[in-house]
């Protein structure tokens, strides 16, 4: 394409504009001085009257290097969509003009870099958002599944961008076809904040997308899932999503039952509160009452959710009933009607003072619906009034017998939960063993252990785990124990045993999975073999998480138990234990995993970049970030930036794709001797005092340019600290 042919058409560009158009196409229409060209476009992004030449030049001239062999051109260019895509105008610029973008994004998804698929996203949204069209994301809806394995710490971004994506029955079932479910499991189970609503949010769009939604998301367990997101979040909008879901789940078959085997009765009980307090609001109130609505209705599920709690709750909100809306009065009333069907329930209720709330009730100031039900509720009271003779207690000997008991079959529950999820861990575990590794071991080969690491060693060691839990659990059933005693066993192997298994497992975890993702993209038999197994329902990324997922799984269960157990039991005094033993392998595991992987970049580095000017042998790597703009003076180019505990680096790969990686390095700054000043048009001020210079640095996302800020700053003062350490032993 020619220099014109560059200038958009019905142009109005005057002389001198075009001049200047004309002079950054030549440069990068040449290739000896294409980095020149880029680099005069990037130190005028934000400059209003270059935009306005810009924004009349095709976006080919750079967006074409999206797809450039050369790792300079690639991340210039990017960086430049990147900060473009940010105004609508280049958007409706980049979808006219370049038919390809989508494609070369595409691309670059793929390539598994953490850098450039995060600026990827970042573009993508841009996109989405100013065009208000969902299905230009269609296309890239499996990849993104895919790489919120690869890449775990960018998995908010992917979920807070599918909430955008989806938005259509279409959208949805790609989703799910890809196996969606199991990333947004993931985000529920392991996260907390913004990415824990948004995959609320995408259950939700599950839901009034899939005709079946609701049907699928019971059957692969979500109200588990749910009921967990409910106990330990303490964000309120969260919480309300979650129990609005789950209430949506109460048409399903087998709902009740799966209440309360799961906890999400208990949940829907702390919540009964009016006038409201603590996690209570009027959000919280109707889905809570509609669950328990639905659980009574059940002779089976009314049987087991009887408790002097739930009627103590329900005494408590008949005293505000006439500040109900006509739905929650119906539902509490319909919730007594039910529990009538319950001779325990009946007593609970009469104990409670349930019958004469009721009775004292005004029927006047009750709604239709909500009448009708009183009316039933009297009648049935008044006939049970004839039969039974009243037992006086006081509302504090209530008050204890319910609080007594609802711990009580709370501890139960968590208990059962954690053998449970055990069994169903090492079968899962062993699904993986001897059907998933079977199957892929005849293409991975040599691969199978670097994909997989110790897997095998762990299903063993959970194998006899679980063995003796169900064989505890069975014993405590058969002598009628009022608490399950079980933490002999988890003594027995929370141990350095489990702690080494672990440490070996999450410092391979994230190399198995690129591994996994690159050979199933690249080798055929592979690829073929990952399908077969994809459609029985065995998601190989699915299994590699979970043994992440698991000693986590194991501290929240046993803190929620330890606020269940009375402190007079031995056995409380045990899951203490437990729980710190656990709680320390956790800890163990995380820090093993931060210096392996430390050391893992500190190797690469060192392989990378040639600092042998720089000698230091108690060097440690810090942080890193790509895609940082570097202005001096009228000069900006996009560089990595490598944080070390006493140097940080400029540099970055100059090597086409098909090459091996040639890093250059722009500058080394000697840390002790720069300072960190504040952001300034979202640019980090990195100052040198003894020479007076300033250099200004800055990323395509401010949170991103805060962040590289805070880690200068953190190195910087570790440098100070070592020089200090170094000085004193020196002059002692």
């Amino acid at each position: 394409m020619s220099i014109e042919k560059y200038i958009i058409p019905n142009n109005t560009l005057d002389e001198k504009s075009k001049l200047l158009a004309d002079k950054v196409i030549s440069y990068i229409l040449d290739p000896e001085q294409r980095e020149t060209g880029l680099s005069f476009i990037l130190n005028r992004l934000y400059n209003p009257k270059f935009s306005e030449i810009l924004i009349q030049i095709n976006p080919r001239l750079y967006t074409q290097f999206l797809e450039s062999d050369d790792s300079s051109s690639l991340t210039t260019a990017l960086y430049i969509v990147n900060a473009l895509s940010k105004k609508a105008e280049y958007i409706i610029l980049f979808l006219k003009y370049d038919k390809r973008i989508l494609d070369s994004l595409k691309g670059l998804l793929n390539c598994e870099n953490e850098l450039i698929f995060k600026n990827c996203l970042i573009i993508l949204d841009s996109f989405i958002e100013t065009t208000k069209r969902a299905d230009l994301a269609h296309q890239f809806i499996p990849i993104l599944i895919n790489d919120a394995s690869v890449f775990p710490n960018n998995r908010q971004s992917i979920i807070a961008f599918m909430t955008k994506v989806l938005v259509s029955p279409e959208s949805v079932s790609i989703y799910l076809d890809n196996d969606g479910l199991s990333m947004v499991k993931q985000s529920l189970e392991n996260s907390q904040n913004e990415e824990l609503l948004g995959a609320v949010e995408i259950i939700l769009r599950i839901i009034k997308y899939k005709q079946d939604g609701k049907t699928l998301l019971f059957k692969e367990g979500f109200l588990k899932t749910l009921t967990d997101v409910i106990g330990r979040t303490d964000n309120q909008n969260t919480l309300e999503r979650a129990i609005n879901v789950a209430s949506q789940l109460s048409s399903c078959e087998f709902f009740a039952s799966s209440c309360i085997d799961c906890g999400l009765f208990e949940e829907c009980l702390d919540l009964l509160e009016y006038p409201y307090v603590g996690k209570s609001t009027a959000s919280t109130l109707m889905p809570s009452l509609l669950i328990i609505f639905r659980i009574t209705q059940d002779r089976v599920g009314a049987k087991k959710c009887s408790s002097l709690k739930l009627a103590t709750k329900l005494s408590k909100l008949l005293l505000s009933v006439k500040e109900f809306q006509e739905v929650m009065q119906a539902m509490l009333f319909g919730i007594i009607t039910n529990l009538f069907s319950n001779d325990q329930a009946r007593k609970e209720m009469i104990l409670t003072k349930v019958d004469k709330v009721v009775l004292q009730i005004n029927p006047i100031e009750l709604q239709p619906k909500g009448k009708a039900l009183w009316v039933v509720c009297v009648k049935t009271f008044n006939e049970m009034k004839k039969q039974t003779q009243e037992i006086e207690y006081t509302p504090i000997d209530i008050q204890r017998m319910a609080e007594y008991n609802s711990k009580k079959t709370k501890a139960r529950q968590i208990t059962e939960e954690f053998i449970q999820t055990e069994t169903s861990y090492t079968n899962q575990m062993g699904i993986c063993c001897r059907v998933v590794m079977k199957r892929l071991g005849n293409v991975l080969k040599e691969n199978t252990s670097i994909v997989f690491g110790n897997i095998i060693d762990i299903e063993k060691y959970h194998h006899k785990f679980s063995n003796e839990l169900e064989k505890c659990l069975s014993l405590c059933n058969e002598e009628k124990l009022e608490f399950i005693t079980f933490s002999d066993i988890l003594l027995k192997y929370f141990t350095p045993s489990m702690l080494d298994l672990y440490c070996q497992y999450a410092n391979n975890v994230d190399i198995g999975m690129a591994k996994f993702n690159e050979l199933s993209r690249t080798d055929v038999d592979v690829g073929c073999a990952v399908k077969e197994l994809s459609s029985k329902g065995h998601y190989v990324p699915s299994f590699l998480i979970q043994p992440i997922q698991r000693i986590p799984r194991y501290v929240l269960l046993l803190e929620s138990l330890l606020k269940c157990l009375p402190e007079y039991l031995d056995e409380t005094k045990k899951i203490k234990t437990c729980l710190s033993k656990i709680r320390s392998i956790a800890n163990e595991i995380n820090e093993n995993k931060r210096k392996f992987e430390n050391k893992t970049a500190m190797d690469l580095w060192n392989k990378r970049i040639d600092l042998s000017d720089y000698p230091n042998p108690q060097r440690d790597y810090f942080a890193e970030m790509g895609q940082v703009l570097v202005s001096e003076k009228k000069n900006a180019t996009v560089w990595t930036m490598v944080i070390f505990n006493d140097i940080a680096v400029l540099t970055r790969n100059t090597a086409k794709s098909t090459e091996k990686e040639k890093w250059k390095i722009k500058e080394v700054y000697t840390l002790c001797d720069w300072k960190v000043l504040e952001i300034i048009n979202e640019k980090i001020q990195f100052f040198k005092p003894s020479t007076n210079t300033t250099i200004e640095i800055t990323c395509n996302k401010l949170k991103d340019t805060e962040f590289l800020s805070e880690q200068l700053r953190k190195a910087i003062n570790t440098a100070k600290q070592n020089k200090i350490k170094r000085t004193s032993i020196t002059n002692s």
